[in-house]
């Protein structure tokens, strides 16, 4: 295998451990599947580095849960969100 083959499949596999997994938000309800609530508790049933995501139509949108949110269990949850997106969306 070539260097150059050999950084490329090391870079890759790097890349591909990052993130354990990717739980995205697609909705404003207080739980349920692809809720912020399911999305916590999926990220702290998981070992490892996991990413909270929130869908590009939730911009400008207020998600207001019913009960208390579960607290984040992994120091290695991330929440990430489209620069715009994330500025645009509030938790209340």
């Amino acid at each position: 295998m070539r260097l150059s083959n050999a950084i490329g499949v090391v870079a890759l596999a790097l890349s591909a451990t990052v993130w354990g997994s990717t739980y995205t938000v697609q909705n404003l309800n207080s739980s349920g599947y692809h809720s912020l609530r399911w999305a916590i508790q999926k990220a702290n049933g998981h070992a490892g580095a996991d990413r909270i995501t929130f869908a590009g139509g939730l911009a400008g949108s207020v998600i207001k849960p019913t009960t208390a949110l579960d607290p984040i269990s992994d120091a290695n949850t991330t929440f990430d969100g489209d620069p715009y997106t994330w500025a645009r969306w509030r938790l209340c």
